[in-house]
Order: structure tokens, then sequence, then C-alpha cells
């Protein structure tokens, strides 16, 4: 039989630890890394190389679990029930990303949920102790307590990138927490101590009352019926993560927004696109949540159990969070600082036994419990209502606090454990470490250098060094759209400033970029639409019915796209029109005024451009009914 030394117990009790503050350092950075994000000029969106440097800073916490279960030659299995929803979830993420038009941003997105995942049930079985538990949920009100001060204070540019979806989503979880703390204080007589924790709470409510947008039932309304037809399309496989807008372009009502990227409902939204594995994760995970939860509250009361330094886990948290908490922070490196002074100051009082001892409390988790099963149940309400939940920033705390909440009945053991032989041990850990490896060398490296490719084509000089780097950018990244479209729009800006063959050379390198674009992305709309424009924009070619008919035929997919956009039909229209189909022509003029009719005011025709396809739709009537023969040209 193997023994375990001391050594070995203090190296496994030590990675456990780096992942509570892998887990609570992720708290504090998510926040800024979604307020600072951008990505090609917009704002608010994280490029897919830092979500993929957030995956792999998830993926590292079951890395850490594994080496400890190698370092103490047995596996340890804390709710071992829960890796069904996150087998569920693996799976669905694989299948829908295989299914997804736009793979490239499914697979991003795919690596940072999917490490959500495995590291939720890598938390699982670091948490041994009600210190580890506390220190956790202290870690979450003190993440909240900055974005809502900001979200308080009138003109601050904190919260503007900032989904206020998200937002509302953190700061529902930290006031039901910290309403937590301040009763368990209150009821061991530490009421001084219930100060810190009390003023925190009553931030982030205040914020999340003052920061909650005006509802807008007929857009919720409009979102959930356009997600029921994208989920009847695709109920089995989803449409994959990220891919939700191009599918609800197909399905929206003319008078709706286009920019719309989830369907502001957790079920639709996993359901559409994660599949039904997507949609039993989220279901599963809910339902065996709640059953752990309501079977803690029956049990018996679990002993007290030992106090934790409460600087062994700030400081490593601190630490590893201050680089991007400070160079991050909205307001600058200096308010940055302070922030993250606020926030340890908050986890350190909450979670601390008192200020002279700087102990977390191993005491159990009474009404601190119950609150955590009131906030998971707040912020499951919210996202029947709100989008972007389904995200990192917003289910990472959600999942702390459920990893945190889960409790035992006492007696009957805090996990299963059983013993694993030294070969298989280091099997597993070369395993893991070869899934870290290619983590790394096949998604982070290669999207990272298309990136820095993109970034470096901006500042290219003369039209072939843009053309070369935007083409090594998309060999980079074999999945990514973006590289081939963009050098595409190059070419057809510089078609339009040139003339005779230097035009059509032009125009020809155009064409074949937005053919490989949209051979990665199929879905992509305004490539078509692009592609019918150069293939009109060389001399002579609305004389030419080849030109015309390619030029319809692209049209006509970016119109099956997006059926309920105006000036896509007025598009068709005018080159129907050009290529003698009367009556076709008449029916798709007449469908565009009736999409403009129903179009939001920003969206419609000017008045002169209007009056002119009235005047045509008037022209092709008198043909049809043999009166006058129609003039042949745009309807201006």
């Amino acid at each position: 039989m193997t023994t375990v030394s001391r050594a070995d117990e203090r190296l496994a009790a030590f990675l456990r630890g780096a992942v509570l503050v892998v887990a609570a350092a992720l708290l504090l950075l998510l926040p800024e890394f979604r307020t600072s994000a951008s990505f090609l000029g917009a704002p608010g969106l994280s490029d897919p190389a830092t979500v993929l440097l957030i995956g792999l800073a998830f993926w590292l916490m079951p890395v850490l679990v594994v080496a400890s279960w190698v370092a103490e030659n047995r596996v340890r299995l804390a709710h071992g029930w829960m890796a069904a929803p996150v087998v569920l979830w693996l799976l669905g993420a694989v299948v829908s990303t295989a299914s997804a038009s736009d793979k490239s941003s499914a697979l991003v997105r795919a690596a940072e949920m999917t490490g959500l995942g495995a590291a939720f049930f890598a938390l699982l079985q670091a948490v041994r102790t009600d210190a580890d538990r506390r220190f956790l949920l202290a870690v979450v009100l003190a993440s909240a307590v900055v974005p809502g001060a900001l979200a308080i204070h009138p003109g601050s540019p904190g919260p503007v990138a900032q989904h206020p979806a998200v937002l509302a989503a953190v700061l529902v979880l930290a006031t039901s927490v910290g309403a937590g703390f301040v009763a368990e204080k209150l009821l061991e007589a530490r009421s001084r101590m219930a100060f810190v924790p009390a003023v925190a709470a009553v931030t982030t409510l205040t914020a999340l009352v003052l920061s909650r947008p005006a509802w807008a039932p007929g857009a919720l309304a409009e979102s959930w019926r356009a997600a029921l037809a994208v989920i009847r399309d695709h109920w089995a496989t989803g449409v994959g993560l990220e891919n939700f807008g191009h599918h609800y372009l197909e399905h929206k009502a003319a008078a709706a927004p286009d920019a719309v990227t989830d369907p502001a409902n957790l079920w639709l939204s996993a359901w559409s696109q994660l599949g039904l594995a997507g949609l039993a994760a989220v279901g599963g995970l809910a339902v065996l949540a709640a059953r752990a939860g309501l079977r803690g509250r029956r049990g018996a009361a679990t002993p007290a159990g030992e106090d934790r330094p409460l600087l062994g886990l700030l400081g490593p948290t601190v630490l590893v969070a201050a680089p991007a908490v400070i160079a991050l922070f909205p307001l600058g490196w200096r308010a940055g600082a302070v922030a993250l002074g606020v926030m340890a100051l908050v986890a350190g009082l909450a979670a601390g036994e008192n200020p002279s001892r700087l102990k977390v409390s191993g005491r159990p988790l009474r009404l601190l419990g119950a609150a955590c099963v009131a906030g998971a149940a707040a912020w499951l309400v919210l996202a029947q209502v709100e989008p972007a939940l389904l995200s990192a920033p917003a289910s990472w705390p959600l999942l702390v606090v459920v990893a945190a909440g889960l409790s035992r009945r006492a007696g009957t053991g805090p996990h299963r454990s059983f013993r694993i032989p030294l070969g298989l041990a280091f099997v597993l850990m070369l395993a893991v470490l070869a899934g870290a490896f290619a983590y790394v060398k096949c998604l982070l490296l290669p999207v990272a250098r298309e990136g820095a490719l993109l970034a470096a084509a901006t500042q290219a000089e003369g039209d072939l060094d843009m053309d070369e780097t935007l083409r090594e950018a998309g060999q980079t990244n074999p999945l990514a759209w973006e590289p081939a479209y963009l050098r595409g729009s190059f070419w057809q800006a510089r078609a339009a400033e040139a003339e005779g063959p230097e035009q059509a050379m032009a125009t020809d390198k155009a064409i074949r970029a937005y053919g490989e674009a949209l051979a990665r992305h199929p879905r992509l709309g305004e490539a078509y639409v692009r592609l019918a424009a150069c293939r009109l924009a060389v001399s002579g070619a609305f004389e030419d019915p080849g030109a015309l008919q390619a030029a319809r035929e692209y049209l006509a997919r970016a119109a099956e796209l997006a059926p309920t956009d105006p000036a896509t039909r007025l598009r068709l229209a005018d080159v129907t029109d050009r290529l003698g189909e009367d009556a076709e022509a008449l029916a798709e003029y007449r469908r565009a005024l009736q999409l403009d009719a129903q179009a939001p005011p920003q969206r419609r025709l000017a008045d002169d451009e209007r009056q002119s396809v009235e005047r045509r739709i008037g022209q092709l009537e008198e043909s049809l009914e043999g009166t006058t023969p129609a003039r042949r040209g745009s309807p201006g």
C-alpha cells in the first residue's frame, strides 16, 4: 500500500489553494476585460485572443486539480454527479461548432465556455472547507462593489461598454451574498464587522436599481419569436456560439432591430446556440444544484472546520489580478490601483473573522448558505428576460456561488476517493499537459498571430503589402473569415478609384476575396451584397446580361439571409428590372416599399428615393397592363 508523505499532502493542498486563487482572480478580472474590450473598432467586444486567454485561465484550474490528485496518488471526487452537465455542455459546444456557419467565432467561444464548465467542476473538487467557501463568496461581493459604484456615479465611463445585463447579473448575486454576510455577522454578535458588507450590499443594490435599462416587452417578445424559429430549424445541433445573430436576421420582423446576438432568455439561448445537449446541460445543472441545496438545508448541521489564513488566499489573488485590473481600469491606472485596494479590503473584511486575526472563519455557512441559494435563484429569474448571460463575465460569478453554496449533510463524507497507480497518474498528468499544449499551439497562437497581422495590415505601406499581410492572416487561422473579407473591402475600394484594366484587376481580386470569406462563413450576407456591387462596378456591366444575372443571384441569396431588409430588396428589384423581368421586378419593388414602411424611421428610405420607386412601380404596372412600354433603368 502506497503511503502519502506530509510533503505530498502539503503540495496537494497548495495546488487546491491555487485553484481557489485562480477562481477568485477571474472574478476580479472579467469585468475589466468586458468593460475595456474592443475588436476591430467595436467597443465592448473582446478580441478572440483575449477570449482564448480567459479560456486558458479556466482550463488551468482542472490541470491544477489533476496535479493535486497525482501528488496524493488519489482521486477525490466531490459532487461527482455534476460531471454530467459539464460533459453535456462540452458535447453541445463540439456539435454546434461543427455545424456553425462562422466556425471561427464559434470555436473561440466554445473553447472559453467549455473551459468555464471544466473550471466549475475543478472548483467543486478544490473547495474542501467552509473557510474556502466563505473566501470565494467574499470575493464575489468585492468584485461587484467597484462596477456598482461606477454605475451609480453619473458620467462615469465604466459601465458604458459593459453590457447592462451582465452588470445586473453580477450585482444581483453580490447583493444577496452581501446580505448573507451581514446577517451572519449580526447573528454572531459581531455588529462592527457587519458594517463593510452592509455598505457593499447597499452599493450593489443601489447600482442594480439605478442601472436597470428600460423594459421593452415588444422587442423581448420578438427576440423570443425569432429564437423559436431558429430552434425549429436547428433544434438538435444548435447554430453555434456567436452565430445566433446571423440566423436571427432570417427570421426577424421588419420593425425589429438588426443587431441582436442573443434571444434574451437563458433556455432559448442555450438551445438555439448549443442544441439539445446545451439545453440539457443548463437544465441538469439547475436541477442538480437545487437538489443539493435543498438536501443541504434539510440535513444536520456540519461541524465547524479549521480557519484559514486570510493573506494566504487574498494576497496571491490580488497579485494575480493586479496587472490586468490596473492596466484595463477605465478611469486610468491610478484609479485602478485604488479600486483593487478597495476590492481587497472588502473581501478581507467580509471573509475575515476579525481584523486582528486575519483568518477566514471555518464556521459552517448558515444564513450565508441560504443567501447563495437566494442569489442563484434571483440570477436564474433575471436570465429569463436578459441577454448576454450565457457568457463568462455573467456565468462565472453564478458558478462560484453555486460551488460555494453546495453543502453536504453531516456524516455523509465530503467526497468519494480511490487510489490511482503511479503509471496511471503519469499518463493522466501527461494527457492534461498535452491538452494544454494543444490548446495553446492549435488555438491561442494562431488566433493571436491572426490578430497581430490584422493590426499590422492597417499600417502596411502599399497595396501589395496590405494584400500579402491579410493573406497571411487568413492562412494563419484557416477558419477565420475576417482577413478575406477585409481584403475584399480593400480591393473594392481600390476598384472604385481606378479605371480601365486597373479597375478590372482590383474588382477581380475583390470578388475572389469575398468568395474566400463566404467559403468560411456562408451566412455572411454583407459579402453577397458587396459581390453584387463588384459585378456591377465594371464599366458596361449594366448592359451585360451575364453581370446582371450574377449580381441578381448574389442579391437573391442576401435577401434569403435577411428577408426583411428593405435596402437589399430594393437592390434586387433594380437588378431584376434591368434584366427585363417586369413582373418579378414589380413584386420586388412592392415588397421593398412594404418592408420600408414597417422599418424603424432611422432605417427608412429618403423621401425622394421612395417617390422614385413609386414612380417606377407605376410605370411597370402600366407596362404589364399593355398601355405603355416599360423604360429600363433604375427607379431614380
